[in-house]
């Protein structure tokens, strides 16, 4: 299903982040950790991923990757099903993506 734009949202990011340091959520390495710098999608999901804590600003971790995405979120683990177009991109911070990469 197509959606308008008036039913779209989006986060912006911030200002000293360039498009190219973004990765989306997906496609984290299990284990890093990163920073949601922009949300994009359906203005219903993205209300819904705010209440259940993501928006942006908040760190994250991916715990694993695949279609279901299970994700730490302050204390909370839990799993999302993305549609198609909602997009969470983060920061990923640099010392966990070094760390895994050692």
């Amino acid at each position: 299903m197509k959606t308008n734009s008036s039913n779209s949202n989006s986060v912006d990011k911030s200002p000293n982040q360039t498009r190219a340091d973004l990765i989306e959520l997906g496609k984290l390495q299990p284990g890093v950790r990163g920073t949601v710098a922009e949300m994009t999608g359906n203005s219903n999901d993205i209300a819904r991923l705010s209440e259940m804590g993501l928006r942006k600003g908040v760190s994250i971790e991916l715990v694993r990757a695949g279609r279901t995405l299970m994700v730490k979120v302050c204390c909370q683990t839990m799993c999302l099903r993305l549609t198609e177009e909602t997009r969470i991109m983060v920061n990923p911070l640099t010392s966990s993506v070094s760390a895994r990469s050692a």
